[in-house]
């Protein structure tokens, strides 16, 4: 396939098209000929951005990365969460910061030092608590099917007032529906927690 085929083809896709499950064998082989072509374009690794990435996301799992960080206050233990951005699922909402795992990721570190520069400003933020998943959820959401591998830890400096706060644990419960992402109030903050809470942790 040369450029020039992808060009003729897309330049017949309008509104007068039917639903791809109703076109004949061959579009739909020529399609994917396309979608493959142009995905090949891209250099390995590449920043896919929102829209690509969720459009991808309806025909192949991703696997994300999730901790839970906690800390000891005056009040009691703590949790940190943070409000999901305008063009994230779940818009608005509180939930503990995660990541899908990427491409250019090597390890399991990698991971973690990316969410730690980005939600809490530096690539050593987040301290595990333990070297392997507590949990390993498959989810089907609205966006696709997610794999959430559920990590615990705690923080080496203090995150960005500006992004989100700490929480009582004890009060996580009674947030509603309309507030915070039901599956972080319900499992993993739950989950994560008990192993916090052991000794050295």
């Amino acid at each position: 396939m040369i450029l020039a085929d992808v060009v003729h083809f897309l330049a017949q896709l309008d509104e007068r098209w039917e639903r791809y499950d109703r076109w004949g064998e061959e579009a739909q082989q020529t399609y994917r000929a396309v979608l493959a072509f142009l995905l090949g374009l891209l250099p390995p690794a590449s920043r896919l951005g929102t829209e690509l990435v969720n459009s991808i996301w309806r025909q192949v799992p991703m696997t994300a990365v999730e901790v839970p960080v906690f800390r000891q206050t005056a009040d009691g233990p703590a949790v940190w969460l943070a409000r999901r951005k305008a063009d994230e699922a779940y818009p608005g909402l509180l939930h503990c910061p995660g990541t899908l795992v990427w491409a250019e990721d090597r390890d399991l570190q990698a991971t973690v030092a990316r969410l730690g520069r980005r939600e809490y400003g530096s690539e050593d933020a987040i301290r595990l608590l333990v070297d392997r998943p507590l949990e390993i959820v498959v989810a089907q959401e609205e966006r696709g099917t997610m794999v959430s591998l559920l990590f615990v830890g705690y923080l080496t400096n203090d995150p960005p007032a500006e992004v989100g706060s700490w929480f009582l644990v004890a009060d996580t419960a009674t947030i509603g529906d309309d507030e915070i992402v039901p599956d972080h109030r319900d499992r993993l903050i739950p989950t994560a927690y008990q192993v916090w809470l052991r000794p050295g942790g």
